[in-house]
């Protein structure tokens, strides 16, 4: 779900999409033809309540080594999912499962 959200944001920015994959132990996630008119990559993370955003990998440098031959030109987006039925009425409050087809929140701010 992260990826199809960022996926969209680079589309409707209009960036070419060279690749895309979902799989959460394969990185980077995204490949596209960036500003750069070159190969950009991106890490992509999700994070669900009570967090509101990811946290970049701790194997960050070893990424960007091994896309390195393609491209120096990588970002992190990190895209946060809460369910429409979490009240928010606490900060103790416990999280509401997100089930498919249900509606949730998504908060995604742009690439880093």
């Amino acid at each position: 779900m992260a990826v199809q959200v960022v996926r969209d944001y680079l589309e409707k920015q209009g960036f070419e999409l060279m690749s895309w994959q979902g799989n959460p132990e394969v990185d980077p996630s995204i490949w596209f033809v960036g500003k750069t008119k070159r190969p950009e990559w991106v890490v992509v993370r999700s994070a669900t309540f009570p967090a509101n955003s990811a946290v970049r990998p701790s194997n960050w440098q070893a990424i960007a080594a091994g896309c390195a031959k393609l491209s120096t030109a990588g970002h992190f987006a990190s895209v946060a999912v809460v369910s429409v039925e979490q009240p928010f009425e606490s900060g103790d409050e416990a999280p509401v499962p997100l089930w498919r087809g249900h509606g949730m929140h998504v908060r995604f701010t742009g690439l880093e």
